[in-house]
């Protein structure tokens, strides 16, 4: 994966993006775009449950 970004934008000593710093757009389609600003965090996955 490549990406580019502003210095501004990247902690190198964390190897992290400051992320109240950064305020990406997503391409949609066409001439379509969106703004990404918020933010989400979902929990991990739990998987199906063995039956033992």
């Amino acid at each position: 994966i490549n990406f580019h970004i502003r210095d501004e934008l990247w902690d190198a000593a964390a190897m992290r993006v400051h992320m109240d710093r950064y305020h990406p757009v997503g391409r949609m389609f066409a001439d379509r775009y969106c703004r990404t600003d918020d933010r989400v965090v979902f929990p991990p996955a739990q998987g199906a449950l063995s039956r033992a």
